[in-house]
């Protein structure tokens, strides 16, 4: 569980400096640049929405555009592993229902993307008062969203003898324990 924290901790430094933030499901973050990692184009095979995600809920998707990811390829259609990395309700914490998402596999291999972040709409606001609530966040089935893998080398896991597992992320080192 505390991998899961941990990871989750260091998808979300990676997401701030690729701007990977969608606004809405139905948004579609294309033209980024290479520097950001390699684009991953995910078709959702199901809906979730904020009202009922919970964290640590595992997604199911499939590639929309054949990706290679540190040499190897993987076809149009493949599956890909998507976790719920926190989630809000509208109402909970703003108006608008949040669900954050993170690719966790592509195929059999595990892979490491930065964190969209999925927004409902704001409740009204009049001056003086809280806003009402918002719409919960939502993905429908079939949208497609787009993530950024990040090379293994930027960020990866190497067991430490007595010490559990290592993540490096661009020379930071963070140790998890097991």
């Amino acid at each position: 569980m505390f991998d899961r924290v941990l990871i989750f901790l260091m998808g979300m430094l990676l997401s701030l400096g690729s701007g990977a933030a969608q606004q809405s499901s139905t948004a579609d973050t294309s033209g980024a640049n290479e520097s950001s990692g390699t684009l991953l184009k995910v078709q959702m095979q199901e809906r979730v929405s904020s009202a009922d995600a919970r964290n640590g809920q595992t997604l199911h998707g499939q590639l929309t555009e054949a990706v290679t990811i540190e040499g190897r390829v993987f076809a149009v259609g493949a599956p890909v592993t998507v976790t719920v990395v926190a989630v809000a309700k509208a109402g909970e914490i703003n108006s608008a229902g949040e669900l954050s998402l993170q690719v966790e596999a592509v195929g059999q291999e595990e892979a490491l993307s930065d964190v969209i972040v999925i927004l409902g709409k704001e409740g009204t606001h009049e001056p003086g008062d809280a806003p009402a609530k918002g719409t919960e966040a939502v993905v429908e089935a079939k949208s497609v969203l787009t993530f950024h893998v990040f090379p293994l080398g930027l960020a990866y896991r190497e067991r430490q003898p007595g010490l559990g597992k290592r993540l490096e992320v661009a020379g930071a080192g963070f140790v998890a324990a097991e």
